[in-house]
This record gives C-alpha cells, structure tokens and sequence, in this order.
C-alpha cells in the first residue's frame, strides 16, 4: 500500500488541467469538435485512476474489497453526471435540447472510456 499519488496519475491530472487551461484561452472546445471528447475521456482515465488508488491502493481508506472495477466505474459515472450539471446550472451546454441530450450522452460515454483506460492501466501495473 502506498500513500503518495503515483506519478502516472499526477502527470494525468497536470496533463488535463494544462490542457483545459489552453482550451478556455484558445476556444479550442468551440474550435474543434473531437477537444470535448478526448477531455471527457483523459478526465474519465483521470477520476477512474483516482478512485482506485484512494479505495484500495493508497491506505487512506479500509473498505472492503468489493467488485473494485464496478466501484470505480459507478463512481466515474456519478462524476461525470455532477460535471454536466454543473456545466447546465452555469449554462455551459447546448439550447436545442437534442443536442443537449446527444451531447451529453457521448460525454458520460467517453467518461465510460476512459474509466475502461484506468481499467487497462491498472492491469498493466502502471499503478
């Protein structure tokens, strides 16, 4: 067990918020269609990686060793709703409502993908 965040997860983190500071300065979610959908599944990796190490890798915590992958799944998935709520509550999302559904869906999609990613990872014994 260890305590200190693995660097793979920090440089993920820091990669991610680089990555959106440059997207606000240069309207690159507006820009390009395919920035949201890779941000929504480096974040999805991200929240998943996160997850697994404080529940059962960091000793922090001592819960039981339930289904460890269908937690952080369910937890990625619980994120990725609260992230687009917060972006409808400050308006940060389509007017059409079609759109807003679609778009919506894909992003808790690829919030699924990337959590897929922290799955691989784990396996892979980069954590």
């Amino acid at each position: 067990m260890r305590k200190t965040l693995p660097p793979f997860i920090a440089a993920l983190v820091v990669l991610i918020a680089v990555l959106h500071y440059a997207a606000i300065v240069f309207y690159l979610y507006w820009a390009y269609w395919w920035f949201d959908i890779m941000m929504h599944v480096l974040g999805g990796m991200a929240v998943g990686l996160l997850l697994y190490w404080f529940l059962y890798r960091s000793a922090i915590v001592s819960i039981p060793r339930l289904p460890s992958w269908g937690v952080v799944l369910v937890g990625t998935i619980v994120v990725g709703v609260g992230w687009e709520i917060f972006e409808y509550v400050i308006h940060l999302t389509y007017t059409n409502k079609e759109s807003y559904v679609f778009d919506t869906s894909v992003d808790l999609l690829m919030d699924v993908v990337g959590a897929y990613g922290a799955y691989v990872a784990t396996r892979l014994k980069l954590l």
